[in-house]
């Protein structure tokens, strides 16, 4: 993403509440409807956390095999409608340092989200967690209500 002003970086909790029925859903499918997705960008590492979210929802029973299909060919399509982020070695280590932080409670894979999105010159976060909301605001990014 060439860094765009206004530039919005999407962490995995929006994707999963808009890709199946989850805390959110709603928020995130009528955010998505109105956001401009040319200025929107995800890591690829999103695509990891996708794929055990959804191996989670159907060990638990919560998604059948035709929802679980249905959940993963609507991330595959919105997707190729957004900006994919590359991760890089210095992502790694800016979110190890973020993690380092112990009074900031945040865990890897969303201290990754946050360097990823930084790197890139993303100004705004949606994202449905609220460690990471506390976290993405101290690091100087700007919030999407998905209210």
């Amino acid at each position: 993403m060439a860094r765009k002003s206004q530039a919005t970086y999407v962490d995995t909790s929006v994707w999963c509440a808009y890709c199946f029925n989850e805390q959110g859903s709603e928020r995130a499918v009528d955010w998505l409807g109105e956001a401009d997705l040319s200025t929107v960008g995800t890591s690829w590492w999103t695509q990891v956390e996708f794929a055990s979210a959804l191996a989670i929802q159907m060990r638990k029973k919560a998604l059948s095999r035709r929802q679980a299909d249905a959940a993963r060919d609507r991330f595959a399509e919105v997707l190729d409608m957004v900006t994919r982020l590359n991760v890089q070695e210095q992502d790694y280590l800016e979110a190890a340092v973020y993690c380092a932080q112990t009074d900031h409670g945040l865990r890897g894979g969303d201290a990754l989200h946050l360097a990823i999105a930084q790197r890139h010159g993303c100004t705004l976060l949606a994202t449905l967690d609220t460690q990471m909301q506390a976290n993405a605001k101290r690091l100087g990014l700007k919030l999407i209500e998905l209210k």
